[in-house]
């Protein structure tokens, strides 16, 4: 995959026209979603480690010597480390998605450049960096492409004072267009793991070995029903959760695309603020999903 090249040539500026508020708008609010998206798919995998430990204690308590209490105990820390290494590769591959909504965000911004010019090169480089140990992740099919720093230089280079309008249009669909990738690998991979059947699998025995560990808690004399009932509320939340995720992930992909896309061809903006909506309703239903366990 070639990362797209940022062509400065003030004959550009004059042909490329510049964005309407409402365009400009669609492109914040799709990057203010996605920074609101983005906490959610390490938040599941950690949600996964508690409820393996606290399921696994319900067994581990029933034992009957210290002995094989301390060895059932080992078990379920490193199951719950596994599960958390899951969730620090979500994050690391949500910070990447982060910053280039950020960037994003203030590239589109009202605000004047010379102000946010530094915070944008920053943004542009750590981009980099995280893409860069991301393209080491083993569920990584195709590697990230990079050069976001120094596209945020050039683009920080232009004269944003003269033809401001016409400028800030054009780094807008450029940094678009080259962050369609990122977004595309880097959520496509996402949903491949969630979508593996390791995490199905993860996720079906949590469900099958709560009932038979609490009762094995029971018959060891212990009794927690209500600690139980919640327990198994988060339990079958799991799948639903995972399923919101992927939708939710899916809608980022196209969202980003069409916005891309439009802006390539020239194409009315109707459609794109339709689908930002949806997927602003999807990620308002994760919200209240996360906020009930």
């Amino acid at each position: 995959m070639q990362l797209l090249t940022i062509v400065v040539l003030s004959g550009t500026f004059f042909s490329c026209a510049p964005l309407s508020k409402g365009q400009m708008k669609a492109v914040t609010d799709f990057a203010t979603v996605c920074d609101s998206f983005s906490k959610y798919p390490s938040t599941l995998f950690i949600e996964m480690a508690n409820v393996r430990s606290s399921r696994g204690i319900y067994f581990a308590s029933s034992l009957s010597t210290p002995e094989l209490r301390v060895e059932e105990l080992n078990s379920i820390y490193s199951a719950m480390e596994k599960d958390i290494s899951l969730a620090k590769k979500c994050n690391i591959s949500m910070e990447v998605i982060g910053g280039y909504s950020r960037a994003l965000k203030l590239l589109a911004g009202e605000s004047r450049w010379k102000d946010s010019g530094r915070e944008f090169r920053s943004l542009g480089r750590s981009i980099d960096s995280l893409a860069a140990k991301i393209n080491a992740f083993d569920f990584i099919d195709d590697a990230i492409p990079l050069g976001f720093g120094k596209s945020a230089g050039r683009i920080v280079g232009y004269s944003m004072e003269m033809f401001k309008r016409r400028a800030q249009a054009r780094a807008v669909k450029d940094f678009v267009s080259q962050g369609d990738t990122l977004v595309s690998v880097v959520i496509g991979s996402l949903v491949k793991v969630l979508r593996s059947q390791e995490v199905t699998s993860m996720i079906e025995n949590e469900r099958k070995s709560l009932e038979q560990n609490y009762i094995s808690y029971l018959k060891s004399g212990n009794s927690d029903d209500k600690g139980y009932l919640a327990l198994k509320k988060r339990v079958e939340s799991l799948s639903y959760a995972r399923g919101a995720i992927i939708s939710s992930a899916n809608r980022l992909i196209k969202s980003h695309n069409k916005i891309a896309q439009s802006m390539h061809n020239g194409r009315d903006f109707d459609e794109i603020f339709t689908d930002i909506t949806n997927f602003q309703k999807e990620v308002k239903v994760l919200t209240q999903l996360f906020n009930s366990l």
